[in-house]
C-alpha cells in the first residue's frame, strides 16, 4: 500500500501533469486497498466463528481503539 501511495504522488507531481496517469493510479491504490480490506474482512469472519461473544466483544474494542489512533 506505501508503495501504491508512492507512486501516486511521484505521478501527480510529475510535470507535465498526466490527469490519465494519474487516475490510473489513484485506481491501482485503490483497488489494492479494496482487496487488503476483503481479506481482512475474510480473517474476521473466519476468527470469529471460534471466538466466544465475551472475545468478539474484546477484539472489536480493540479494533475500534486502534482505528481512531
Amino acid at each position: 500500500m506505501k508503495t501504491a501511495r508512492k507512486k501516486v504522488v511521484q505521478v501527480f507531481m510529475q510535470e507535465p501533469f498526466d490527469k490519465a496517469s494519474y487516475q490510473m493510479a489513484v485506481q491501482g491504490s485503490n483497488t489494492l486497498h479494496q482487496q487488503q480490506m476483503e481479506m481482512r474482512v475474510n480473517i474476521m469472519a473466519d476468527m470469529a466463528q471460534y471466538l466466544s461473544p465475551k472475545e468478539r466483544k474484546q477484539l472489536a474494542r480493540l479494533i475500534m481503539q486502534r482505528r481512531g489512533r
